[in-house]
């Protein structure tokens, strides 16, 4: 199957033709947990699978245990966090996100079978939220197969080089109309993307 994709992608895209034979996709795996992942994006600005995860570690060591729940948060108060040199705007976001996470029963939730509208309307609806965070949700955790995150640091970062945009003024507007001919395997193909883009950075 993920060959059939990325030959999918290559008869698409000249640029992905050049770029997929060069890459070899960095191995994932979903934590499958949806809430400690959208507490890694918040504190971290990065999902906790690609971050170097330096708040994320400081609430696994506030609430002392790995598993980063809404009842260990809620547990804690907010002075806690705050020793650990977590800006305060931070604290605030995660210990709103505990309380609406308990509050609208999202644990119980099945989010793998939600579409991805229905994903995005009930994280966004979550203080400090962005569609950025429900972007790596959707790709990360839930892994659903057609999620491009346009807003994401290294994907604009690395995308205008790829397709040689860096000079152009309306490079938004290219990428957008780029990465819809990747549909329906954005996913994939954000990936190949994003892991060109870390080996190019390892070149000497």
């Amino acid at each position: 199957m993920d060959e059939a994709i990325a030959y999918f992608l290559e008869q698409g895209d000249p640029v992905l033709q050049r770029i997929i034979p060069g890459v070899d996709l960095e191995p994932h795996t979903s934590s499958g947990d949806v809430f400690q992942d959208l507490i890694s994006c918040i504190v971290d600005q990065q999902i906790h699978y690609r971050s170097r995860k330096v708040y994320f570690k400081k609430v696994q060591r506030v609430i002392g245990q790995e598993q980063i729940t809404p009842r260990a948060i809620l547990a804690k108060s907010d002075a806690d966090f705050l020793a650990q040199k977590m800006a305060a705007r931070k604290v605030q976001t995660i210990v709103s996100a505990a309380h609406t996470w308990e509050e609208k029963d999202y644990g119980q939730l099945d989010w793998f079978s939600l579409p991805e509208e229905a994903v995005r309307e009930q994280l966004e609806s979550m203080q400090g939220v962005s569609r950025w965070t429900s972007d790596m949700i959707l790709l990360y955790t839930l892994e659903h197969p057609d999620i491009c995150p346009l807003d994401d640091f290294r994907f604009k970062k690395y995308f205008p080089v790829a397709y040689d945009l860096e000079t152009s003024s309306d490079w938004r507007k290219d990428m957008v109309q780029i990465t819809e001919e990747w549909a329906p395997y954005r996913s994939t193909a954000t990936r190949y993307l994003l892991t060109w883009g870390k080996q190019l950075q390892k070149r000497p």
